[in-house]
């Protein structure tokens, strides 16, 4: 957990809900609930990934891809190279400028190489480095932003430009606007000039230098930040779809700004704290630590606060999440538990969950009774789990506080969900069943067990944990930690951050 010192300035810009999520780190996704998370999140904010926190990149790519594509006699593999070697540049001259006290806090992808990138420095010059990611063609931000550029309406697919070896993409007008206000960066040629010569090394005063003019702490001018909103929220005489999705954004905004969650009121604190909060499926780069925490804190607001209008899918996600949250505190209880003791028949298990229990009263109840509702709110709920206190007791006191309401029925039946994800739901916690709360508990780890063995053979992984007749056994141990999903309320977060957004800026008339 890091602190970072803002001014009163600095904090009435940015969005309420940088608060202290202590959510955990990222996990796998063995019960295939993440795809159904990315529809809800494209619901909201559509175009936006995990990935996407920083308005500078936006800028950046647009004229990489001008530059480049102006380049003659290179094949397509070339280009994507010097891509990426413009990205290694323009990393190892941030590199270098946030070295300062003052800017350590400006994130960039790459970041983590930071050690590694300053021992290469020989006699104050460096050269472009070799590697700042794992695998660059999969997590630089050629590829990380392609999904946000389309859908911000700054790229077309240039099927075209692919038959001539270009990078096949093409700019649009507004587009153009990104490129050329990164072209007027002072040493944004000098970069360029770099990054196309293999050999040449640079003192590090020259590079620290460069950065001074496009640190990405900068790209907010307000010609900079009409050129970006035009796109990202208005996107006007552009395609459907990407007026479409910067609709979508733009109602996004004025709802949290309608519920004071996007703009914050001038506070005598001058500290927050920032936290990494991402649950995804497969493997991470080397961003998984810069991703800020907020998402659960907004998608609780809106459930605890369903008066507003329009805001059905803010609702739909709070559900699926709190479910989700539930249905993978059993599904975790239970890997631990077979971890500790070998395999196992599910009975033992459901017999040491019971021998935990803080409440005889609420398994004995059946299922839908009074008697098996918690008298925690659902945010003490989740706040146990992301503890990971008592999971599986916690795990279906939430489920039902959730599934009993009416309310929460009639959006789970509304608003588009996965097919898979309503039959698991209704299958582990039937409406119509008297059963009791214990009794029905084996039968839900059947349910998850068989669950894990269709998802892991739809994506072509290995099982965690398998059946053999009556007992369950491990069959590949995976870290599992209990979190919501991203929203990408952070990334929001941190572009508006970046920007300097104001309230006034949601207006196209500015």
């Amino acid at each position: 957990m890091s602190m970072q010192k803002l001014s009163e300035d600095d904090i009435r810009r940015l969005p309420k809900w940088l608060v202290s999520d202590s959510l955990p780190p990222s996990s796998r996704d063995p019960l295939g609930l993440q795809a159904g998370a990315e529809q809800l999140a494209n619901r909201l904010l559509p175009g936006l990934t995990v990935f996407t926190y920083r308005i500078g990149y936006f800028f950046f790519l647009s004229w990489a891809l001008r530059e480049l594509n102006k380049k003659e006699d290179l094949r397509i593999e070339e280009r994507l190279e010097k891509l990426n070697r413009l990205e290694r540049a323009l990393v190892l001259c941030e590199t270098l400028y946030h070295g300062q006290d003052h800017l350590k806090e400006c994130k960039h992808q790459g970041q983590r190489s930071k050690g590694h990138l300053l021992s290469q420095v020989e006699a104050k010059r460096a050269s472009i480095p070799d590697k700042i990611l794992k695998n660059q063609n999969n997590t630089g931000c050629y590829n990380l932003y392609r999904t946000p550029m389309r859908s911000c309406g700054f790229w077309e697919d240039d099927d075209e430009a692919a038959a001539q070896d270009l990078i096949p993409f093409r700019l649009t007008s507004l587009g153009e606007k990104l490129a050329n206000a990164f072209s007027k960066r002072e040493y944004a040629e000098d970069l360029l000039k770099w990054a196309l010569n293999e050999k040449k090394t640079k003192s590090v005063e020259t590079i620290a230098k460069w950065c001074e003019s496009f640190c990405f702490c900068t790209f907010n001018k307000k010609s900079e930040k009409k050129a970006f909103l035009e796109g990202f929220l208005f996107a006007n005489g552009n395609n459907a779809d990407v007026v479409g999705d910067a609709d979508t954004r733009q109602q996004t905004l004025r709802t949290l700004s309608a519920s004071s969650l996007l703009f914050v009121p001038i506070s005598n604190s001058s500290e927050i704290i920032v936290v990494s909060a991402e649950g995804t499926d497969g493997d991470l780069s080397e961003l998984d630590a810069l991703e800020l925490g907020g998402d659960t804190s907004v998608l609780l607001h809106f459930y605890n606060n369903s008066d507003q209008k329009n805001i059905e899918f803010f609702i739909a996600a709070a559900i699926y999440e709190m479910i989700g949250l539930a249905l993978n505190s059993i599904w975790s209880d239970l890997l631990d538990f077979v971890d500790a003791v070998g395999r196992t028949p599910l009975n033992l298990w459901a017999e040491s969950v019971l021998s935990k229990s803080i409440s005889t009263q609420f398994w004995y109840a059946s299922l839908w009774s009074p008697d098996a509702q918690s008298p925690q709110s659902v945010d003490q709920l989740v706040g146990s789990l992301f503890a990971n206190s008592n999971k599986v007791e916690n795990g279906l006191m939430l489920a039902l506080k959730v599934l009993v309401q009416d309310r929460n029925r009639m959006i789970l039946s509304e608003v588009p969900l996965s097919f898979e994800f309503l039959a698991l739901v209704e299958e582990a916690f039937p409406y119509d069943t008297k059963e009791s709360v214990k009794d029905i508990l084996p039968n839900i780890a059947s349910i998850l067990l068989s669950r894990h063995k269709e998802v892991s053979r739809l994506k072509g992984k290995e099982l965690w944990l398998d059946t053999d007749g009556e007992e369950v056994m491990m069959v590949d141990r995976q870290k599992m930690s209990l979190g919501f999903h991203s929203y990408r309320f952070s990334q929001l977060e941190s572009l508006l951050s970046d920007l300097k957004l104001v309230e006034s800026d949601l207006d196209n008339d500015q």
